[in-house]
């Protein structure tokens, strides 16, 4: 058989240098440095920082996260921004919770008896209209309970009296004061009625400014009701002279 006589298969040489390039080429594509004579590198090791860092810092600030919540969801409710302040309605408690957001139920007692908690401008409020103690109670929706008690000293619950009285043009001129720690006479509230029928009798005039009323003299007894801005109630009953 005649032999079969192949082509020359050798490779060309690459140029020169050619070598060195691509081998740094693929060195630096793969991210492969050159070590470190007297050192060995631990690949395994660094690629394990590199990548659980992340991760550790990730679990972290997560476990930080969720002890922030574990403490704010556990610290009991309270009150801030507590005010006071003097009403008509009486004194007036308005106040906001620590944690609106975790609020179930407020409610609040004067002297044991209920009182009202109403919302005015994202606030909770309550109006005392008797000196006593204040009891406020708040429930959270976790179930923590807080409850504190205040001093109300400041409702005016004395009744206005008569300074003075005298004739004058005609008729009687009554002098009223409520005292420096009243919450005020209502001048215009003041009212009058016949004693023997209760028919209304008509007020002559009153000068908040001289502190006094007026009426014109009555041939029978009145009954006259003189009111202060808290609602405490004087009532006088002025009888004609005695005749001569």
């Amino acid at each position: 058989m005649n032999g079969i006589k192949g082509k020359n298969t050798e490779l060309p040489k690459p140029p020169e240098g050619e070598r060195e390039r691509l081998f740094a080429k693929i060195t630096a594509e793969l991210d492969v440095r050159p070590q470190e004579k007297g050192r060995r590198r631990n690949y395994r090791v660094e690629s394990a920082i590199r990548y659980a860092l992340p991760r550790l810092l990730g679990v972290t600030l997560l476990l930080a996260l969720l002890l922030l919540v574990f403490t704010y969801l556990h610290e009991p409710v309270g009150l801030k921004d507590l005010e006071r302040s003097l009403t008509e309605r009486g004194e007036r408690i308005s106040f906001q919770a620590t944690k609106p957001a975790l609020m179930k139920s407020v409610s609040a007692s004067l002297n044991g008896a209920p009182l009202p908690v109403e919302r005015e401008d994202g606030s909770y409020c309550v109006y005392a209209d008797s000196n006593g103690r204040l009891s406020l109670t708040m429930k959270s929706i976790l179930g923590s309970v807080w409850t504190d008690t205040l001093s109300v000293e400041g409702i005016d619950s004395e009744a206005p009296h008569v300074v003075s009285h005298g004739r004058a043009a005609g008729g009687v001129r009554i002098f009223l004061s409520d005292g420096e720690d009243g919450s005020g006479v209502d001048w215009p509230e003041i009212t009058a009625a016949r004693a023997d029928n209760g028919q209304p009798y008509p007020v002559g005039s009153c000068d908040e400014a001289e502190g006094f009323v007026s009426f014109a003299m009555p041939d029978t007894a009145i009954l006259i009701s003189v009111p202060d801005r808290q609602g405490n109630l004087l009532s006088i009953t002025l009888s004609p002279p005695p005749s001569p």
